[in-house]
C-alpha cells in the first residue's frame, strides 16, 4: 500500500535525523521501538525531562501499522493521554520545527511536513484506537482529554483535508466526542 511506503520512509527520516544527532540514538530508537515496555520508559524519561519535541520525534520514528506490534496487550490510558496531549502541543508547531531544523526551510518544505505529520498523526491515533482495550479506556476519558484528541484532528485535518474521513472515524472511537 502506497500510505504504508510512504510512512517506513517518513519513519526512516525521523530515524537518521536521530541518527544525525548522536549515533548511539540510532540503536537506541530500536529499543524503544522494540516494545511497550521500552517505549513507556522513554516516554516517561521524555516527559520528565519537560520535552516535548522529543516525544513527538519518539511519535514520528513509529509506523502507525506497527503500533500494535510494540502494544501487544494494549496501551495503558496514561500514555494514550498523554499521546493526544502532545500532539495537540505540538503539531502546531510543526513548521516552526522544519524552517528552525533547516535555516529557514523553503516553504514548500514545511508545507509538506505540515501535511506528512497531520496524515502519520492521524494514522498514529487510528491506530491507538485500534489496540486491545481501547474502547474500556476511551470511555474514562475525561472531557480535557477529548479535547486534547480533536484538537490533534483538527489540526490535521486544516492542514491536510483528504484526512477528514479518517479523522471522522477516530472520533467516533473516542465516543463521539463533541468538546
Amino acid at each position: 500500500d502506497n500510505a504504508e511506503v510512504e510512512q517506513q520512509e517518513l519513519s526512516a527520516a525521523v530515524r537518521r535525523l536521530f541518527a544525525a544527532r548522536a549515533p548511539a540514538e540510532q540503536d537506541a530508537l530500536k529499543v524503544y521501538l522494540s516494545n511497550s515496555k521500552e517505549f513507556v520508559r522513554r516516554w516517561h524519561f521524555l516527559g520528565s525531562q519537560g520535552k516535548a519535541e522529543e516525544r513527538y520525534l519518539l511519535l514520528r520514528a513509529v509506523v502507525p501499522s506497527q503500533l500494535a506490534g510494540i502494544f501487544k496487550t494494549e496501551m495503558e490510558a496514561d500514555i494514550m493521554t498523554d499521546i493526544a496531549q502532545n500532539l495537540a502541543l505540538v503539531l502546531p508547531k510543526v513548521a516552526a520545527m522544519v524552517a528552525g531544523a533547516e535555516g529557514g526551510g523553503d516553504s514548500a518544505d514545511v508545507a509538506a511536513e505540515e501535511k506528512a505529520a497531520a496524515r502519520h498523526a492521524v494514522e498514529l491515533l487510528d491506530a491507538v484506537s485500534r489496540l486491545k482495550r481501547f474502547e474500556l479506556n476511551a470511555k474514562f476519558l475525561s472531557k480535557k482529554e477529548k479535547g486534547h484528541v480533536v484538537a490533534a484532528l483538527d489540526w490535521c485535518v486544516g492542514a491536510e483535508a483528504a484526512l477528514e474521513g479518517l479523522a471522522a472515524r477516530v472520533r467516533t472511537e473516542i465516543g463521539r466526542a463533541h468538546v
